[in-house]
């Protein structure tokens, strides 16, 4: 994939990709997943996870969890130097078409309220506020939770 000043590749991540994964989830996160919840989207078939890749170099990933034809975006992370660049949308396209490729149909998420640029992203892709889960995260702020219909 030719994308942000250079080629990204974009791929299924597999079980040599964990320590880029974790520490990729530490930098985007301040209530990160345990190497070991990382370890078990990777070993199940239920879970999409992608990671880019730029010169060796790890960049950002995604985590999607599929049951039957709906799905949850469950992680979007980009490393600190990337973030603003594209990168996080062209992981969530690609999360977008391997949802699509598994016959997936409805995409779901959950986002904090207070995160705006994530926000936008998803509603530049066309996802759509379905709802909102009061004190949601740990901290008590909120998540809004929304949609895409993917397309055939």
């Amino acid at each position: 994939m030719r994308g942000i000043h250079g080629a990204i590749s974009i791929r299924l991540a597999g079980p040599d990709d964990i320590d880029d994964l974790s520490a990729l989830e530490h930098a985007a996160f301040r209530d990160p997943w345990a190497v070991v919840s990382l370890q078990e989207a990777l070993s199940s078939e239920r879970h999409a996870v992608l990671i880019a890749h730029r010169d060796g170099a790890a960049l950002g990933y995604a985590i999607a969890s599929t049951v039957s034809d709906e799905a949850e975006l469950a992680r979007i992370g980009v490393a600190t130097a990337w973030r603003g660049r594209g990168l996080g949308r062209l992981l969530l396209d690609a999360t977008v078409q391997e949802c699509s490729r598994r016959g997936v149909s409805r995409l779901f998420l959950e986002v904090r309220a207070g995160n705006a640029v994530a926000r936008r992203l998803y509603e530049s892709a066309g996802f759509r506020q379905i709802g909102l889960r009061r004190q949601y995260y740990g901290d008590g702020e909120d998540a809004i939770v929304m949609e895409k219909a993917l397309e055939d």
